[in-house]
């Protein structure tokens, strides 16, 4: 849905599914697939993109919502193991506050009972930046420590290569010199940071 200035809808310009659902044995309501498929959007200035989880590839569609281009790579999916799954399921424990067992228990719970994936994230989040390329994160497995990677893709689609930033950050903006971010420090304070970028 387009939203004009003054907050009135203008159009709708199609319909992008954002999770995969699963019904339960038990008929109630409609539960989210930890690990399925889901999709997520990034727009450019005259274009936006649509990409799911599940797939290598980028559709981008103009703002009349014909398709404009589709940006594709290749890559061989990662099996979501029991391995995989159970330091999943330890890395979200993790990010509770260990006076918290309660909701230790009903998160666990929750996650052993869940429907889940075959094979684990291929794309994080997707970013543009102000020459048009396309940077789309590539997720750490839970457990993986190391710098924080994107592919990037030139305005045409081309591949240009990874780049890897030192700390993980939530990318707030990415300019022809300079990516500005937010990090968080070792007593989990977000501060800004700035990156300077060196393109060829």
């Amino acid at each position: 849905v387009r939203i004009g200035q003054s907050g009135e809808k203008v159009d709708t310009l199609g319909i992008f599914p954002l999770y995969e659902l699963a019904m339960p044995e038990d008929g109630g309501r409609p539960v989210v697939v930890e690990f399925g498929a889901r999709g997520q959007i990034v727009c450019g200035q005259d274009e936006f993109g649509w990409q799911r989880t599940d797939q290598t590839e980028v559709r981008f569609f103009r703002m009349d919502g014909g398709l404009s281009r589709i940006v594709s790579w290749t890559e061989e999916p990662i099996l979501l193991d029991r391995e995989l799954w159970d330091l999943y399921v330890q890395s979200r424990l993790e990010r509770i506050p260990e006076d918290r067992v309660e909701q230790k228990i009903r998160v666990e719970q929750r996650l052993r009972s869940s429907p889940r994936g075959d094979f684990f994230y291929s794309t994080g989040l997707m970013h543009t930046d102000s020459e048009g390329q396309l940077w789309i994160q590539i997720p750490q497995q839970p457990g993986e420590d190391g710098p924080q990677r994107f592919r990037v893709f030139s305005a045409s689609g081309e591949w240009l290569g990874i780049v890897e930033l030192p700390t993980p950050i939530q990318i707030l903006d990415i300019g022809r010199d300079y990516l500005a971010g937010v990090v968080l420090d070792e007593w989990d304070v977000p501060y800004v940071v700035l990156h300077r970028i060196v393109r060829d």
